[in-house]
């Protein structure tokens, strides 16, 4: 688990956490006062916003208690394209050492950690991938899990457990 489940961090700052994670994990929070309805701290110079916790007190215990429980060997990093994601910033996501990335992107890209999704293609950026199509009635995400089972089968069935995580956490916070 991550200390960053329950959390939105922009994705370009996410970019910029995951390829200097050794430097950001180490870094202790700042909480600053916000208009936000939910406790919004800096680490170094990226912003946590803890949106599913109502007390700084709280956030610091989940980010601590995450933190204790990051296995740099069983990591899957899942983001999607959105706040202006870039080649260059899928770049460097393939050249970090987190091998299990994968990232959901509007547009195709040769990147190995890129997995685009057509129905939004006409689109700057990724969607909500957990939106129920009328027809089928799976998530967006779903009509393509046998792809991605062929792009990751080797962390497929960890790829698997964390999608559901994901699924869950959109689908409380588009409640």
């Amino acid at each position: 688990m991550s200390p960053l489940v329950n959390t939105r961090v922009n994705s370009k700052e996410f970019v910029k956490f995951i390829t200097n994670f050794n430097h950001y994990i180490e870094q202790p929070l700042r909480f600053v006062s916000s208009d936000e309805p939910f406790p919004v701290a800096f680490l170094d110079d990226i912003t946590i916003n803890f949106v599913h916790y109502q007390t700084q007190l709280e956030s610091e215990r989940k980010w601590s208690e995450g933190r204790k429980r990051i296995d740099l060997n069983n990591t899957f990093i899942i983001l999607n394209d959105c706040d202006g994601i870039t080649q260059n910033d899928l770049d460097l996501l393939d050249q970090t050492s987190f091998k299990n990335i994968l990232v959901f992107t509007a547009q195709k890209y040769p990147n190995k950690c890129a997995f685009w999704l057509p129905p939004f293609s006409n689109q700057a950026h990724v969607g909500n991938t957990m939106l129920k199509s009328w027809i089928s009635g799976e998530m967006v995400v779903e009509q393509y899990f046998e792809q991605i089972k062929a792009k990751y089968s080797e962390v497929y069935d960890s790829l698997m457990l964390m999608m559901e995580l994901y699924a869950k956490l959109n689908k409380k916070r588009i409640q």
